[in-house]
């Protein structure tokens, strides 16, 4: 095995932190992320060599990714194109294994990503080789086990989901055990990781017979944290008991079976809950905002056996994400300059009929319902107009989940907007990745951000700071940032129903928008102060390596 060493010590031995993780985003040509989670990951892969915290990271090889999207006859498309670039980015570790998945072996084939990003060493385990047959080569092919859209029906979906979560955490258990690893703390990001768990207890009842039940779950609470990254369904997925007892092959002949699994992992319907399982075989948990926390604590409530939960509020990697020249910016006039070097080069790609001296607001992040990226058009007559009259540019990027119809209906209704006399500077762009995101921060002027409270756990791209000024409602980490960096709007508390809500948080948008463009056209001085304490704060605040610190001071001891 190779060994890479950082922070001075080597990282094979007792003291190391495995961080599981179904997506991590370390760069752009290595698409195996679709969201926040990814960038959270990928961002704290980074950040601990840098800190010297011994760290080793596990994830998927999903060699089609989450998906690419592009423009095709004035409608969104969807492509899925294969990765082979293993020889540029990849060391094969020489590590094969076989995992039972509904009574078939799956191959793993374990590779290590090359020691050219400055992280802390990242495996990938990977189904999609020639050992395997068509349906195993499936199980990591895309992310989160693939899509309806790709041809399964909802039953396959299941299982794929199922079959792949399976490898993510049995996986990583054993790839770090053939890797010589011996992880004081396993951290568990999301329910997608909750094999890791069940293998963890199974392998502690198997090698200690005379251990009871209660003392290897306190055995694996003292070994398994778990981060919920999200209050939303689709990160806190269930499952059929007779799907995951199937998957799983539980016939008896070891220690867990279907009657354990409901103890650990049962919800209110009666199904077997990822995150549940991951709460009741962790020794500690948190949330990833101080409001997020609030949330998450009323999402478990009366729940026995849970691990207790604390805020940790996300950051990320500012050294990967700030421009160099808005890093140097040490006073307001250097922050404008640099503001607008990149808003030209943004419009000369993306919008070259944009004018660099009007304002640049941006919208960009995963195309989600309760992120609402049409908030902006509740009403259609004062978008357009605030758009005719020359005081406002707008340029929105974001990907659907492929199975989202509504969603896509909703950015395909965009783009015909955008196609419109009616609105003049508003631009729809496809591809909403690694590099567009820097990109669009460092064209920003106004990074709009309009989640539905309290959905929002934490958001990550408005702490990516390059002199953007967040418009945002507040939720998650927008929560705890200076109230006079930005321009906040809208409702903290959820409202009677949704409708009342957004009706709320459109008006709220209005003026917020009103009060920017003020500011920006009347008072740049101000504006350009603002910009520079935003920056300022975000690079002191809102980066991982203070998250890192909070993880080893309150999450990992």
């Amino acid at each position: 095995m190779k060994t890479i060493k950082t922070g001075g010590y080597m990282d094979t031995n007792n003291e190391v932190v495995a961080s599981i993780s179904p997506e991590i985003a370390i760069d752009q040509r290595l698409p195996f992320y679709s969201g926040g989670l990814g960038v959270v990951e990928g961002d704290s892969a980074r950040t601990a060599p840098k800190m010297g915290y011994n760290m080793v990271f596990v994830s998927l090889l999903a060699r089609e990714g989450y998906y690419d999207q592009y423009i095709d006859e004035n409608k969104m498309g969807i492509r899925y194109v294969r990765w082979e670039r293993e020889q540029e980015f990849l060391d094969d570790t020489g590590i094969l294994f076989p995992i039972e998945v509904n009574g078939k072996i799956n191959w793993v084939k374990v590779w290590q990503i090359k020691d050219i990003f400055n992280t802390a060493p990242i495996y990938l385990l990977d189904t999609d080789i020639e050992q395997n047959d068509y349906l195993a080569r499936l199980n990591t092919r895309r992310l989160y086990g693939g899509t309806c859209h790709s041809g399964l029906n909802t039953e396959e979906l299941g299982k794929r989901k199922v079959a792949q979560f399976q490898i993510l955490g049995q996986g990583a258990v054993e790839a770090l055990r053939r890797l010589k690893y011996r992880p004081r703390k396993y951290h568990l990001n999301e329910g997608h990781c909750a094999f890791a768990a069940l293998e963890l207890l199974n392998r502690t009842l198997l090698e200690s017979e005379n251990m009871t039940l209660q003392e290897a779950v306190k055995h694996c609470k003292s070994k398994i944290v778990f981060t919920t990254h999200t209050p939303v369904p689709a990160g806190n997925e269930s499952f059929d008991f007779s799907v995951v007892s199937q998957m799983m092959n539980l016939n008896g002949h070891g220690p867990l079976n279907v009657e354990l699994l409901k103890i650990l992992g049962g919800d209110p319907f009666g199904q077997f809950n990822l995150a549940s399982c991951c709460m009741r075989l962790s020794g500690k948990a948190n949330a990833v905002s101080q409001k997020h926390l609030g949330v998450a604590k009323d999402m478990w409530e009366g729940m026995d056996g849970i691990a207790p939960l604390i805020g940790i509020t996300n950051g990320v990697d500012q050294d990967f994400w700030q421009y160099e020249d808005f890093k140097d910016a040490d006073t307001p006039e250097k922050t404008a300059a640099a503001k607008l070097a990149h808003k030209s080069e943004v419009i000369n790609k993306y919008a070259p009929w944009f004018d660099p001296n009007i304002a640049l607001g941006c919208w960009g992040r995963r195309w989600a319902a309760y992120k609402r990226p049409q908030l902006f058009f509740r009403d259609a007559e004062w978008a357009s107009n605030i758009l005719k009259n020359g005081k406002l540019q707008l340029i929105i990027a974001g990907k659907p989940h492929p199975d989202d119809k509504d969603r896509i209906d909703d950015w395909n209704n965009l783009l015909k907007l955008s196609k419109s006399k009616d609105f003049p500077n508003l631009v729809l762009l496809p591809g909403y990745e690694l590099g567009m995101m820097k990109e669009l921060q460092g064209a920003a002027d106004i990074w709009i951000n309009t989640p539905r409270s309290p959905n929002e756990a934490s958001g990550t791209s408005g702490m990516k700071a390059n002199g953007a000024i967040n418009l945002t409602i507040p939720d998650g980490w927008a929560c705890e940032m200076e109230p006079t960096n930005g321009f906040l709007f809208g409702t903290y508390a959820p409202m009677s129903n949704i409708f009342t809500q957004d009706n709320a948080d459109f008006e709220g948008l209005k003026e917020a928008v009103n009060n920017a463009l003020t500011m920006h056209y009347f008072n740049r001085k101000d504006w350009n102060r603002k910009m520079l304490n935003s920056n300022r704060e975000r690079m002191e605040r809102w980066s991982m390596k203070r998250t890192l610190g909070a993880y080893f001071e309150k999450l990992y001891k």
